[in-house]
């Protein structure tokens, strides 16, 4: 499963870093409260408007589970944020 995180690109040097830094510790959740682990795989992309996007991979797909899935972030306050992902309709 590749998950997409669009960050602004006017954070530059070290502000940049940290992002990715935290971007690359994310964690991928289902609804059972399982861990799916990233393959550490990854790319940067640039979107439309010129932001970056930070592609991560995970090792589990759509098809191996039916539910659904969070993303947990840890941001610089130290809290974690969840981001609830909504599979795409057909």
């Amino acid at each position: 499963m590749y998950v997409t995180l669009e960050f602004d690109s006017d954070f530059k040097g070290e502000d940049r870093k940290k992002i990715i830094t935290k971007i690359d510790q994310a964690t991928l959740v289902d609804d059972n409260g399982n861990v799916h682990n990233s393959t550490l795989k990854g790319y940067f992309t640039v979107g439309d408007n010129d932001n970056l996007l930070k592609v991560k991979s995970f090792e589990i797909t759509s098809f191996d589970y039916d539910g659904n899935f969070k993303v947990i972030l840890n941001d610089f306050n130290g809290e974690n944020k969840e981001i609830t992902l909504i599979k795409k309709s057909k």
